[in-house]
């Protein structure tokens, strides 16, 4: 039964409104707060609204003080940021998720203001011709009140204080909803409804301090209007509620049928009120699974879907760590939209699907509710199973009619929907079809009729079969027939894996041949494909039924397999660019527009062993690869593209596939695996006379080699051979220069450093290289930056240098902007981050962190997280922030001990920590 919950008084809101609009013109937000602390459904906690009223009495004095007292305003935010996230958390929470310790949390919040309260009044009582004596006496009340505050956040357990830019933001969005508010008291519910509404805006931001999200995959929006589906919405909705009541995990299994609806069903689920109360929507996902035509296809939409992070050769490993508690705190309920899951289901990899499925249902706190085009959920006795049945007449009706208005007047409607078994894509198709050629339903019963007999029994294959002759007879339409490139356009669309977006179809894709625009059109008007923004797909089902049928001929289907494949292959040609090059943002970015599709049709085109090959074939393959390379290391593609090269015997495509292997394992943190293939890639380069290339791989294994404990002397070996065999290669010896100033670096002789590295500057900017560049700027900054700790006579005082550094850190930034590659873009802001945090701009040092840490995330380096974890620890020693030091390290900690790297800073990570749990409660 459901708690009551009691709400503040008609009168006592009226008196709050009044007070909020007479604090428009002063601390909005507080104000904002006040009305929603008073309206929370919590009588027995009085402290939560006294702790706000508190919060503004404080805020208002620090105002009056902020002129005389240095760190008031900063005493000031860091009040109005506490009493945003406890109300806020309040706000999300019934009586019954309220406990013991919270409770005494707030009280003790409510207890602290009050003392900072009485400091600040002994404050402004004193005389101004004294304050000079009551200076160091006003700085240490001041410090112990930020110390009050700081144990209150730390006490809460809440989200880190949300920044002043939030807060403003916030601000100003009360001001724009106040402004048209008039001197009443009416639509109260309203008025608190939405001042809370505005107050949830700022949610996302308001996350740890190292830890970011990536965008998700949207939900789609529904093609078509349902209709009498609101019943088996609404059952399942509940089915979710109250399943999750008394268990932490649902999981649901919607059934039947192609073209029945089930994904327009579980769309709505998903966008249900009481389903959307109980998962927010950063914690709702959809799971796109009918282009999972393999066991890594499925583990790489997983990964997309749930904005994993984490990368390294175990994909199902890297979701699973991610998605399970970390440091034992519970997670908030997630639920998967796993959509269209039969293909994964029906692959000969059925079992890997299984332990997949098993492995994610394991996961605490996370439900699942999946649809499928079958009649028995996957093998686990666990699933609560919802078939999907016809619409009932009514609802047919009205979705036919809703297409063809001019339907409803005629009486055999009915007859003609009891035909075609109420199956809504069928009605679709039939009304789209009865529009196109102005048909009757007693005319579409004739055309019906001349297919076949009528199927009077609804079990699932004679569904199939109604579903089939309603596509077949959209498909030969004579709507169709007036355009005869409308069924070669369906064909085309059907060869992709992926929406194509609309300007890349009529810009590259389409032959010239065709009249796109009236196919197009023709389509629509049939209802066989969709539009969503910019872009457009055949609907599944019919792709399905195109696929497996023998409607397409073969002569047609070869020609546009060919026509594709060509296109795909001059478009990847067109757009191979690598970074430092002007064009590489804007071919980057196209290729991960349709990089679905590009690969999709290479695999295709490449897995029959009796495929055709040609240099144009090779050639994308590899480009694709290095698109992952640079973009989201995949080992997938790269893994088939070196078995394909190997299997047409081509040297220098194997050589090349090899040295991109590499890279690919070091982005993924797997340096032993990096070095084997860099040597392999070696060996093949020699094989075919390339010693350029060849020299290039030994400064790979140099770079993949400085994660682990070898010798300057192995160092400087390798990299000297690499000079050898560099010869007159001018790009190849600024490299080798580069390399000589890390690796003395390295060893903290930093007077050679600085010689090798600005010999590589030079050599550099001489040839146009701003991607190398930015790393050897990057490097320059790192050695200025080291004169903090050890004075170097060959270098200006520590003062100058840290000018220095930050001069050539900028210029590394503006670079490695232009390359717009996001690994450079980190590094260089984690180089600044330590910059600025010598220069004792931590707030600005801690913002560089943050950014870097999310690019790092985005892009999956686990490596780069943990590294600027670290720096973000020692950034918040200095500032004796130790909770939030010691959380930093032990995240950076717990990335380091499952990478095979960087063994030295693990060990100081350990010895950090050690190090501050010896300062007890004081933390």
């Amino acid at each position: 039964m459901e708690e009551k919950r009691t709400t503040a008084s008609p009168r006592k809101q009226e008196d709050d409104i009044g007070s909020f609009q007479g604090n428009v013109g002063s601390d909005l937000l507080l104000a904002s707060l006040d009305v929603v602390a008073g309206a929370i459904p919590l009588h027995s906690l009085p402290a939560a609204g006294m702790a706000v009223k508190a919060a503004i009495r404080v805020t208002d004095m620090c105002q009056q003080l902020q002129g005389s007292l240095d760190q008031v305003d900063n005493l000031r935010k860091r009040i109005r940021g506490l009493s945003f996230i406890m109300v806020q958390e309040l706000s999300r929470r019934g009586i019954r998720e309220v406990t013991d310790s919270l409770k005494r949390d707030i009280e003790q919040f409510q207890n602290d203001l009050g003392y900072i309260e009485k400091k600040l009044r002994g404050i402004s009582k004193q005389p101004s011709f004294l304050a000079i004596f009551f200076k160091n006496g006003n700085k240490e009340a001041l410090q112990q009140c930020l110390r009050k505050v700081d144990g209150s956040l730390s006490h809460f357990e809440l989200p880190q204080i949300p920044n002043d830019t939030v807060l403003r933001k916030l601000e100003n969005d009360i001001r724009a909803y106040c402004r048209p508010l008039q001197e009443t008291s009416e639509n109260t519910g309203k008025f608190i409804k939405d001042i809370k509404a505005l107050l949830q805006i700022s949610e996302p931001a308001a996350q740890p301090c190292i830890e970011f999200a990536t965008q998700k995959t949207p939900f789609p929006r529904c093609s078509h209007t349902l209709r009498g589906c609101d019943k088996l919405v609404n059952v399942l909705a509940d089915k979710v509620k109250t399943r999750l009541a008394r268990n932490d995990q649902v999981l649901v299994a919607l059934l039947g049928p192609g073209g029945m609806g089930k994904t327009s069903v579980a769309l709505a689920v998903m966008n249900h009120q009481s389903v959307r109360d109980r998962f927010i929507d950063s914690c709702r996902f959809w799971v796109p699974c009918a282009k999972a035509e393999s066991v890594p296809l499925l583990l790489d939409t997983l990964h997309y879907s749930l904005c994993i992070t984490r990368r390294t050769d175990d994909t199902l490993k890297d979701i699973l760590i991610e998605l399970e508690s970390p440091s034992g705190k519970s997670q908030p309920h997630r639920i998967l939209l796993l959509d269209g899951f039969e293909t994964p289901w029906n692959l000969d990899d059925q079992e890997e699907i299984k332990h997949i499925l098993g492995s994610l249902q394991k996961v605490p706190r996370l439900s699942l509710f999946i649809t499928m085009r079958a009649s028995q959920p996957p093998a686990d006795h666990r699933w609560d199973t919802e078939y999907i049945q016809p619409l009932d007449p009514e609802a047919s009706a009205k979705t036919y009619t809703d297409i063809y208005n001019e339907a409803g007047k005629q009486s055999q409607l009915p007859e003609l929907l009891d035909a075609i078994g109420h199956i809504p894509l069928a009605i679709n198709l039939i009304a789209n079809y009865a529009k196109s050629n102005e048909k009757t339903p007693s005319a579409m019963l004739d055309v019906w009729g001349r297919e076949g007999t009528g199927i009077s029994t609804l079990e699932t294959g004679h569904i199939d079969k109604l579903m089939e002759r309603s596509m077949k007879l959209s498909i030969e339409s004579p709507l169709m027939k007036s355009s005869p490139d409308a069924f070669k356009v369906l064909v085309l669309l059907t060869l992709f894996p992926a929406v194509v977006p609309t300007a890349h179809l009529q810009q590259f894709w389409m032959p010239p041949s065709v009249n796109w625009l009236d196919a197009f059109g023709v389509l629509d008007g049939a209802g066989l494909i969709q539009r969503e923004d910019d872009s457009v797909s055949v609907i599944p089902a019919i792709r399905t039924y195109l696929v497996h049928s023998n409607l397409i001929p073969q002569p047609i289907l070869h020609e546009f397999q060919e026509h594709i494949l060509r296109v795909c292959c001059s478009l990847l040609s067109q757009h191979s660019s690598s970074p430092g090059n002007p064009s590489f943002k804007d071919d980057k970015e196209f290729i991960s527009s349709e990089v679905d599709n590009f690969q999709g049709i290479l695999l295709s085109a490449t897995t029959d062993l009796d495929a055709p090959t040609s240099p144009e074939l090779l050639d994308a393959l590899l480009t694709l690869s290095l698109h992952h390379r640079w973009t989201r290391p995949r080992l997938d593609l790269i893994k088939h593209a070196l078995a394909f090269f190997e299997r047409v015997q081509n040297d220098k495509y194997i050589a090349e596939c090899l040295a991109c292997y590499a890279e690919m394992y070091r982005g993924l943190n797997m340096y032993a695996e990096a070095i084997g293939k860099a040597l392999q890639a070696r060996e093949k380069f020699i094989a075919i006379h390339d010693s350029s290339s060849a020299a290039h791989c030994l400064l790979r294994i140099v770079n993949f080699k400085m994660f682990s404990d070898i010798s300057f002397e192995e160092y400087d070996s390798i990299i000297r051979q690499a000079q050898s065999e560099y010869g007159p290669d001018a790009f190849g010896q600024a490299l080798c220069s580069f390399y000589l100033g890390r690796i003395h670096s390295q060893v903290d002789n930093r007077s050679d450093a600085r010689l090798h590295l600005e010999t590589a500057k030079t050599k550099l900017e001489e040839l146009g290289k701003p991607f190398e560049l930015a790393y050897c700027l990057q490097s320059l900054a790192t050695i200025y930056c080291y004169q903090v700790y050890r004075a170097d006579p060959a270098f200006p005082p520590s003062k100058k240098s840290l000018s220095i550094a930050s001069e050539l850190a900028n210029q590394a930034l503006d670079v490695a902007y232009q390359c717009d590659y996001a690994n450079l873009i980190a590094d260089v802001l984690q180089t600044f981050c330590m910059i600025l945090k010598e220069n004792g701009l931590y707030e600005d040092a801690l913002r560089n962190a943050r950014e870097a840490c999310k690019i790092f995330n985005s892009i999956g380096n686990p490596l780069g997280v943990a590294q600027v974890c670290f720096d973000y620890g020692r950034i918040l020693l200095q500032m004796n922030e130790f909770k939030g030091a010691k959380d930093a390290f032990q995240k950076a900690l717990t990335v380091y001990e499952g990478i095979d790297a960087d063994n030295s800073r693990k060990l100081v990570c350990q010895n950090i920590l050690e190090e501050i749990e010896t300062l007890g409660d004081y933390v």
